[in-house]
């Protein structure tokens, strides 16, 4: 059986090297739908590579390229030595039909062009295109080579490129075009010589002829022969007359020197390029759009008179061919271009008779006026302009304008009305403009954003990008639309300015409903400097973003960024990271921070033997440690204290009234450690204000008094010490305090008992310290205080918590904000809840049924049975209970029945959710959202 089963390994391991010899030898594997070598050329052919759709060979030692996109492309590019019709190409696995076939440097093959495509099994579909560019060696192109083919577009021309002629043109056979077949619809020839009577045999059917740098016989006498050609187009032709009646001519192009062209009476569109003289001659009736570039003279007036029924007319790049009466008597003109044409005035009554006009473009001009313009127009470009305020005047009066682009006016940087230093006018010259929709100033040099745009109710896109713009208030970001819109200020040295007056008025804006959330899209890539001047701007952001637009994000250019090593948003700076720096008025060796709401006094090692006076007023933190300070006065502490520094000074002595001050109804903190502290009972007021409340003082447990003492001990002593109580006082508070752990230990015994307790004391938000560990297990260098696991449809919970946590000093981790793209997303999990005190999950139905989320819920579990102290909080969002929690997942079950969770729907949510969460810095208490987020 060994045997057998041996024999029957090397007979497979045989066969499959049999066959894939045998691939080798065929040239390519026959996966994909390439070309393919043919086996018997495997020594001619080789496949090398292949790229999205360009394929690869060695074919006789020369690299061919062949393009192949599924029954729609094949192009091959023929090196020297192997022709159109050699054997060893490479061939499609099936017969193919093709919309287009490009063939480049291929001599005309001797059996022809559709004998040497059906050897690689290509074929030009009906109605599809063949494009043959030749190389100037290549033999004359004869009637035989075209023969057999079937096709509705071809392309004949010598060279690789459009934009520049070859040396040698293209002269094909005088029979050539004489087998073209019957079929075909466009014929296009391009750098060719043509025999006198090539044209005349062109097939019946065709509908576009393009002659591009053609030489030979006038084209005039073969347009009468093809009834069905409706589209002609000659560049670079040398003629100077031609005469287009009888032909069924539609769509004419020309670029030649014309110094007289008749129309047809069918011509509906005529475009002229380079023309000498472009007089309308011939039959006009039917004429409906005009092009003119590069004519150098002067238009005659009254041009358009004739063609009455002329709607659009464009004159590019014609310097003096406007500017008179050319357009009188254009009744039905709508469309008028007149760029590049040097135009400096025009004359009032210029569109006199154009009442119908819609869309005007003056672009690239050197205007600083405008003409009288009719009522009906509705679009007016003008940019490359010197248009000043003082020509969009008249502007507003017209009812019927919905667009306004002026982009490149410098003399429009004054558009709001500027009249000196005292006297500002914010209206712009288009404030009676109601109707527009699109208004564009771009690269003005505008200086402002004028009131009145923010009152055009209709306006749906304002374009202010690379502009002068350099402050923004509360009101420029308001902009109050009933349809989408959008405004780009992007490009312009902006910062937002935001007073305390205009943060209490975006405190009442309340919440956009969802379908108007988005109703104004402002881009704006500010640069502010971060600093106390953008304190109220950034409080907006964190509290009420809507207030200033969904899209903002404005970034930083200031020191706090520079500090960071690159542009940090603000919205992601932590508040007191907004402080100016204002030193110069501090005492010597210390440093002033100041702030909207108050100021910092940093005196560290300063050398101090008394506590300095603050140089403004509203001081919230004084830190003097390592200093000699040796007494703390009254006049020390201001009432806007909030953190006290005095560690490692010579303190001795605290005044009655200071101590009183420290240890009041305020939250105040205050560090003492390193101090030779008085204990006596003469520093009975200190003591006792320490005792009654004893975690203010930071550093307690390393504070000493001056005889060694722990301070909290000389602090607990102080009232017996100084005055001991009675003898029946001691026996009762003796007494009471036993009986009372008496009555607990009995109770307590009963673990459903103290389950009970636990959740009756956390329900009334008491003891919630005791249910979730210690705060001393928080005391390490974790990066965040918190993880927030959640499911993205409880975006706006998330939105919620994310922002009034923030705002109390915290710093959470969010997967959709602080996570790395890119990076193994189990790998950011565990990161994520390694480096967070907390992970806080927001449990719904759409958490349970996320699988990254659940992962989430899995990896902080595992984390929180490796913890002394627990570290997952979980949060019941509205309409979840704990039931459906416990019912789902066994993580969760065990854990709920473990813990204490919180509801979203409690009344002492926020408070609780306060003492659950590890101390940020100095957190301020989360109060109710003024409006609870929608139920998802």
């Amino acid at each position: 059986m060994p045997l057998l089963l041996w024999g029957a390994l090397l007979w497979g391991a045989l066969l499959r090297g049999a066959l894939l010899g045998g691939a080798l030898l065929g040239g390519d594997a026959p996966e994909g739908p390439g070309p393919r070598c043919a086996a018997r050329h495997n020594l001619s052919c080789t496949a090398k590579s292949s790229s999205a759709d360009d394929y690869f060979y060695l074919i006789r030692g020369k690299q061919v390229k062949i393009t192949y996109i599924e029954s729609q492309y094949f192009k091959l590019a023929c090196e020297a030595g192997v022709a159109l019709g050699d054997p060893a190409l490479p061939a499609l696995p099936r017969a193919a039909p093709l919309a287009r076939v490009v063939l480049l440097g291929c001599a005309p093959p001797p059996a022809g062009y559709a004998a040497a495509l059906a050897a690689l099994n290509v074929s030009v579909g009906a109605g599809g295109a063949l494009e043959l560019r030749e190389q100037p060696a290549a033999p004359a192109l004869r009637a035989a080579h075209l023969a057999g083919l079937r096709l509705a577009e071809l392309e004949l021309a010598r060279g690789g490129g459009l934009t520049r002629p070859p040396d040698e043109p293209l002269r094909p056979h005088a029979d050539a075009l004489t087998a073209l077949p019957a079929s075909l619809r466009v014929l296009r020839l391009r750098h060719a010589a043509l025999q006198p009577d090539a044209l005349r045999a062109l097939p019946p059917a065709l509908g576009w002829l393009l002659l591009e740098n053609v030489t030979g016989p006038a084209p005039a006498a073969a347009l009468v022969r093809l009834p069905a050609l409706e589209r002609l187009t000659l560049a670079d032709a040398a003629l100077r007359r031609l005469d287009l009646r009888g032909s069924a001519l539609r769509d004419v192009s020309l670029t030649a020197p014309l110094r007289e062209l008749l129309l047809g009476a069918r011509v509906e569109r005529l475009t002229l390029r380079g023309a000498l003289d472009a007089t309308l001659r011939g039959d006009c009736a039917a004429l409906r759009e005009v092009q003119l570039q590069n004519v150098t003279r002067a238009l005659p007036a009254r041009w358009l008179a004739r063609c009455a029924g002329v709607r659009r007319v464009a004159v590019l790049r014609s310097p003096g061919a406007l500017g008179g009466e050319e357009l009188a008597g254009a009744r039905a003109l709508r469309e008028l271009d007149a760029c590049w044409c040097g135009l400096r005035e025009l004359p009032a009554q210029w569109l006199a008779d154009a009442a119908q006009l819609r869309a005007l473009n003056l672009s690239h001009n050197a205007l600083r006026r405008l003409p009288a313009l009719p009522g009906a127009l509705q679009e007016l470009r003008a940019t490359h302009n010197r248009l000043e305020p003082a020509a969009l005047q008249p502007l507003g009066a017209l009812p019927a304008l919905r667009a306004l682009v002026l982009d490149h006016n410098a003399p429009l940087r004054d558009m709001c009305g500027r009249s000196g230093d005292l006297d500002t006018n914010t209206l712009s010259p288009l404030d009676r403009a109601h109707g527009l929709r699109l208004l564009s100033l771009q690269r003005c040099g505008l200086r402002d954003v004028c009131r009145d745009w923010r009152a055009l109710r209709q306006l749906a896109e304002l374009r202010l990008s690379g502009n002068n713009i350099s402050s923004l208030g509360a009101d420029d970001l308001r902009w109050e639309r009933a349809q989408r819109s959008s405004v780009d200020l992007r490009l312009n040295p902006v910062r937002v300015d935001f007073s305390h007056a205009d943060y209490l008025a975006a405190l009442s804006v309340a919440p956009p409903a969802a379908a108007a959330a988005a109703a104004t899209e402002l881009l704006l890539d500010t640069a502010q400097r971060c600093d106390c001047h953008d304190y109220w701007f950034a409080r907006v952001l964190r509290e009420r973003p809507w207030a200033v637009g969904a899209t903002l994000e404005p970034l930083c250019a200031g020191p706090a960024s520079a500090a960071a090593g690159g542009h940090r948003a603000l919205r992601d700076l932590r508040l007191h990271e907004l402080a100016c720096d204002v030193s110069q008025d501090c005492p010597a060796g210390c440093r002033c921070l100041e702030w909207p709401t108050g100021a910092d006094l940093l005196c560290e090692r300063a050398g101090l033997a008394a506590v300095p006076r603050a140089p403004r007023p509203g001081l919230r933190e004084l830190r003097l440690a390592g200093n000699d300070v040796a007494e703390l006065r009254a006049a020390d502490v201001p009432a806007s204290l909030e953190r006290l520094d005095l560690s490692d000074n010579r303190l001795a002595r605290v005044e009655p009234a200071a101590a009183a001050l420290l240890w009041d109804a305020r939250p105040r903190s205050v560090l003492l450690a390193g101090n030779p502290l008085d204990c006596s009972c003469a520093a009975l007021p200190l003591l006792r204000a320490l005792a009654g409340r004893p975690t203010r003082v930071e550093d307690l447990a390393r504070a000493r008094c001056a005889d060694g003492r722990p301070l909290a001990e000389a602090a607990a002593r102080a009232a017996g010490a100084c005055g001991a109580p009675p003898a029946w006082a001691l026996a009762l508070g003796a007494l009471v305090p036993a009986a009372a752990a008496a009555l607990a230990a009995a109770c307590l015994v009963r673990p459903a008992t103290r389950h009970r307790l636990k959740r009756f004391l956390f329900e009334r938000g008491l003891c919630l310290r005791w249910a979730l560990g210690a705060r001393a297990a928080d005391a390490d260098a974790r990066p965040y205080d918190a993880f927030v696991s959640f499911s993205h449809h409880d975006q706006r919970y998330a939105d919620e918590l994310t922002r009034r946590l923030e705002r109390a000093g915290r710093r959470l981790c969010l997967h959709e904000r602080d996570w790395l793209p890119g990076e193994w997303i189990p790998a950011q999990i565990a990161r994520s809840v390694r480096e967070a005190r907390r992970t806080l999950v927001l449990l719904s139905e759409h958490f349970l049924r996320s699988t990254w989320a659940r992962a989430e819920l899995r990896e902080a579990y595992g984390a929180a049975l490796g913890e002394r102290h627990p570290r997952l909080l979980l949060v019941l969002l509205p309409g979840f209970e704990a039931a459906r929690a416990a019912a789902a997942d066994p993580a969760l079950r065990a854990y709920v029945e473990r813990v204490t969770y919180l509801s979203w729907d409690d009344a002492h949510f926020w408070r609780k959710l306060t003492l659950a969460l590890p101390a940020g810095a100095r957190p301020a208490p989360l109060a109710p959202p003024a409006a609870p987020p929608p139920p998802p």
